[in-house]
């Protein structure tokens, strides 16, 4: 297992975090983490051609960051959560969207479909499938290749979170 050795974190400041600081601390640990993938190109060179696709995809971007931020925290993998907390916020999610995942049935920042989109990647992580109404109620609003593109930010996502964690990748807490 490759593992790259790091520090302990710096402590967080007591002031909120500012866009800037967030920036900052998403490049450093994406440099990071494309530091450690670099020991072995060709396998970076795959992953990196999988992941940049999320980028491009015609499922709406929030939807993307919303899928990839459950996995994350169902996977307790503080790495993911931050990156994807920084481009869920780039992409419009609101705070209450970043903050509220913990309580997404019962919270009122979002709405059928992106309840949806959080119960599909939650299950899809937890216990691989769905449930079947789940997937009916997704089919009321996503294409059939916008719910392919969904599986695939789950399982890109769920590889990711285990990658992150099997090359230590530091946490930015």
């Amino acid at each position: 297992m490759a593992t790259v050795p790091h520090g302990e974190p710096a402590p967080r400041p007591a002031t909120p975090i500012t866009e800037a600081t967030e920036e900052k601390t998403y490049h450093r640990i994406m440099d990071a983490f494309y530091h450690t993938l670099s020991a072995a190109p060709d396998m970076a060179q795959g992953f990196n051609a999988l992941y940049d696709k999320l980028h491009h995809l015609d499922l709406d971007p929030k939807l993307v960051e919303l899928a990839y931020l459950m996995v994350s925290k169902v996977n307790n993998c503080r790495y993911c959560v931050h990156v994807h907390t920084y481009l869920g916020r780039q992409e419009g999610l609101t705070n209450a969207q970043l903050t509220e995942l913990d309580n997404y049935r019962e919270s009122d920042a979002y709405d059928t479909l992106q309840k949806l989109i959080l119960r599909y990647a939650e299950d899809i992580t937890r216990k691989i499938h769905s449930d079947p109404r789940v997937v009916e109620g997704l089919k009321q609003f996503l294409t059939e290749k916008e719910l392919v593109e969904l599986a695939m930010t789950v399982g890109v996502a769920n590889m990711a979170n285990r990658l992150a964690d099997l090359v230590t990748v530091p946490s930015p807490h």
